[in-house]
């Protein structure tokens, strides 16, 4: 599966490798989480060869 840097280093600030690995192991299921396709509508409209800066989510404690 082929994915920009932008969209990579994003999935891997919202989401764990276990959460990856099990539930969102598909382009298809990352589109549709609520936190992506928030990035993924603001990142098109970025240039192409800009390099975006992405937000990790903080951890909490629980």
């Amino acid at each position: 599966m082929n994915i920009c840097s932008a969209c990579h280093r994003q999935i891997h600030g919202l989401f764990d490798n276990k959460r990856l690995a099990q539930e969102l192991n598909s382009l298809d299921k990352l589109r549709s989480e609520p936190q992506m396709e928030k990035f993924l509508s603001w990142v098109k409209k970025q240039k192409p060869d800009k390099r975006v800066q992405v937000h990790r989510k903080q951890a909490t404690l629980g």
